[in-house]
């Protein structure tokens, strides 16, 4: 079959499981731009006006799939299962072990699995480390989930064992993998029908709700394959329309004024571009709303022990007793990296954690702690803590904090080499979207650098005083006085 009679295939699959569709938009051939099938606005739509209607009935899910037709003694440990071992097992079973005779067929033909030359599985986990290279220096690199989706196969295949489903004994890991892909691209999740008030939002993300590893039975909704909600390209700047909850059905329907001739467009939550292509295997072009770069502890700690006088032992010796504060307060602050985002704006934790290390240098210049007991670096440290977070509380900040953060992001950026200007083709190539990545990140440091908002935002406004006058303060005791021995006290 062709592209285009695939997509009336579909259609008319649609039409008979009693989808209706708004006669305002229609399924159109986007392939010249990367985008597959899109839909499109042929008539003007208004805003709220409902484009279509999905009868929970088609949905593909652990609820109503072959699977627990075919092996009804499955059903009730299918439903013990979490949502995305329960969901790859029925998602499997329909494409390879029903294969034409699935309910789905139809649908499936339009989907990746069964057009591999339309489209490609461009998803971070299918990417060669030659690929994966162009990458750097982006820390999603270390966020690509191989291991930990090699993990849940593992499962998976533990439970079509333990089912006894003959007809999936000899999937391949690749088709397993690409079956996971597609459930992290295209599924939605969705409020089980009694729990449904018809008012609220689809969280149509993988991340909604509540946790993946609550018990499909036990949980309120379940993660499910939903056609043609699918078919829609997501973009965060371009986002125009959203699924609403409806006790029997999805309903799509408008944000805003879409003119005839728009694409419709959803949105897969609030990601940057690294993110989606790791999840999704695509970026937005001139990148997303969500956009942010990031900082490295790891960076932060080279910087002071090269810039300051705190060694690299003291400075491992103060994270390590920051780590047991945060552990007491049960507020993080000590993280693998920080983000800046694109808006200019960087989170609290980098704020804090670069103050609360140049303050310690400051303290260090005049009082030397290197060498220091570990009790005693303790005691001090978490005065210090206390002292910083009441300036940063109070809309504060010392003036080496703010010479130190532009360093440090300055740094950040170095890491990105010369700026090259991204020349976008489409369809764009796996290189192509490891440079709008980079280009991404680059930007919304490059953003941060600039100042703007880097201390003066919507939700917090920053002064600066001068760092000995904190130091003093901090220092109007030895802090850093080894405690006397028990001995000691008592001649």
């Amino acid at each position: 079959m062709t592209f285009n009679s695939k997509t009336t295939a579909f259609l008319e699959w649609l039409n008979d499981q009693n989808v209706e569709i708004s006669n305002k938009i229609e399924i159109q051939d986007k392939r010249n731009l990367g985008q597959g099938r899109a839909v499109i606005a042929i008539e003007d739509i208004e805003t709220d006006e409902e484009l279509f209607r999905l009868p929970r009935s088609m949905f593909l899910n652990p609820m109503n799939s072959a699977l627990i037709k075919d092996y009804p003694s499955a059903k009730d440990k299918l439903l013990e299962l979490p949502q995305w071992e329960a969901l790859i097992l029925c998602l499997a079973y329909e494409w390879k072990a029903k294969g034409d005779e699935s309910r789905w067929k139809a649908y499936f033909d339009v989907l990746p699995i069964n057009d591999p030359e339309n489209y490609t599985f461009d998803q971070l986990i299918f990417w060669s480390d030659e690929e994966v290279n162009d990458l750097n220096p982006s820390y999603i690199v270390t966020r690509i989930g191989k291991e930990s989706a090699d993990s849940l196969l593992s499962r998976v295949r533990g439970f079509i064992l333990a089912l006894n489903i003959s007809k999936l004994q000899d999937i391949s890991q690749e088709e397993l993998h690409k079956v996971a892909a597609l459930i992290m691209s295209y599924s939605f999740d969705v409020q089980k029908e009694k729990e449904s008030d018809g008012d609220g939002d689809d969280e149509e993300d993988e991340e909604s709700m509540e946790d993946d590893n609550i018990p499909v039975g036990s949980s309120s909704y379940v993660k499910s394959m939903v056609p043609l909600a699918d078919t829609l390209n997501a973009d965060t700047m371009k986002h125009n329309a959203s699924l609403m909850n409806h006790t029997d059905c999805l309903v799509l329907k408008s944000l805003k004024a879409i003119k005839k001739g728009e694409q419709v467009f959803n949105t897969y939550s609030e990601h940057p571009n690294a993110e989606i292509l790791r999840r999704y295997g695509y970026v937005e072009p001139d990148g997303s709303a969500a956009d942010f770069g990031e900082v490295s502890l790891t960076l932060i700690k080279e910087f002071f022990a090269k810039n300051t006088s705190l060694s690299e032992s003291n400075i491992e010796d103060i994270i390590s007793i920051l780590c047991d504060i945060q552990a007491e307060e049960e507020e993080e602050f000590v993280l693998e990296s920080y983000d800046c985002f694109a808006s200019g704006e960087v989170i609290f934790e980098l704020i804090f954690t670069i103050q609360l290390l140049t303050v310690l240098a400051g303290i260090n210049d005049e009082t030397p702690f290197n060498d220091k007991s570990m009790e005693t670096k303790d005691r001090a440290i978490r005065r210090v803590y206390k002292k910083c977070y009441q300036l940063l509380d109070s809309g504060k900040l010392t003036e080496e904090l703010k010479d130190n953060l532009k360093r440090i992001l300055e740094l950040r950026l170095e890491e990105y080499g010369p700026e090259d200007g991204v020349i976008v083709e489409l369809p764009m190539t796996r290189k192509v979207m490891a440079n709008v990545v980079l280009q991404s990140e680059r930007k919304a440091l490059q953003e941060c650098l600039k100042g703007t908002k880097l201390f003066n935002s919507e939700e917090r406004k920053y002064n600066f005083i001068p760092d000995a006058k904190l130091i003093k303060n901090i220092q109007k005791r030895d802090i850093f006085q080894e405690e006397p021995s028990k001995k000691q006290k008592t001649e």
